[in-house]
Formats: structure tokens, sequence, C-alpha cells
């Protein structure tokens, strides 16, 4: 753990170690620490220089494109979204990581993530399980979306405009 970089890739199976001995050093509120880490690990995604771009575009394009967010911090798994009124659903396959307190860490990431893109989210719920043999890891809520506006808030600095350019060059067309 001494040699551990903030900003750095790192094998998954390194960080599945690390869930699991979390995980049984904390017993029963194993599973809240992981949401909790999931939520963190959302608030350290949008703190950089793309969290500008959250409150110019409408939250299902942010939902939609999920895939985008996950590919800055994981390499492997793969994201699909949908919004259908009231009701999200994110799939995510193939993602290296399998384990269940790996699954309330995602859980607690995209409801974080949900929220900043500008949802209220409630009843959140991992209705489909890699652990218990289903081809992907469902999570699903109910959300309440801002009505069509812009949200406010957030003023581009000039020294953010090359790296501003650079996200937007990523993001599929």
């Amino acid at each position: 753990m001494e040699a551990v970089e903030p900003v750095g890739w790192y094998d998954i199976d390194l960080s599945m170690k690390l869930t699991d001995r979390v995980c049984s050093s904390f017993d029963d509120d194993s599973y809240t620490l992981m949401q909790e880490l999931g939520r963190f690990e959302a608030d350290r995604e949008f703190a950089t220089v793309h969290r500008w771009v959250l409150p110019l575009i409408e939250p299902q394009l942010a939902i939609q494109n999920m895939n985008v967010y996950w590919r800055r911090s994981n390499d492997t798994g793969t994201w699909t979204s949908r919004v259908d009124g009231h009701r999200v659903t994110a799939s995510l396959r193939d993602w290296a990581a399998i384990g269940s307190a790996n699954c309330y860490r995602v859980l607690g990431y995209l409801c974080r993530a949900l929220q900043l893109f500008g949802a209220r989210v409630d009843e959140p719920e991992h209705t489909e399980c890699r652990m218990r043999g289903d081809p992907a890891c469902v999570f699903c809520a109910e959300i309440q979306l801002p009505a069509g506006t812009l949200r406010q808030g957030y003023r581009v600095a000039l020294e953010d405009i090359p790296a501003i350019g650079r996200e937007l060059a990523q993001c599929p067309r």
C-alpha cells in the first residue's frame, strides 16, 4: 500500500483484494462502506475538468453516455444505460471485478453519478448480478430529472479550455 500512487492504473485484482480485506474488517457495515466508497469515486471522477460539462447537457444524455465516464478510471466493463420515464436502468457487462462488495461499490458510484448529472435518486437496487450467474450486473433506480433547463453554477476558466477540447474529442458522435 505504501507504493500506491493517487493517480495511476492498477490491476483490478489488487482492487478486489483490497475490497475483500476492507470488507472482512467491517463485517455488517461493509456494504454501506462500499457504497460510500463508490460515491467517493464518482465525486473524485467528476471533480476533474469534465465536471464543467454536466451543467451544460441534458441529464438523459449524460446517463446514456455513462461508458465515457467509466473509461476514465476502468479499462474493463461496458455500461449501457437507458431512461424510461422516471426509471433508469444501467447494465455493466464484462467488468473484471466480480464480487458482491464491488457491486455495492458500483451502486454507490452510479447513484452519485446520477445525482451529479442532476437527478434525484430514489430506491436504487441491484436487480441482476454476475455473482448469481446473470450475464451483466443491472442497477435500477427511480429518478426525478430537472425539466429541460440547463443547470447553473459553473463558469469555465480560460485555463480549462484545452482540457475541455480533449474531453469533447473523446465523446462518441
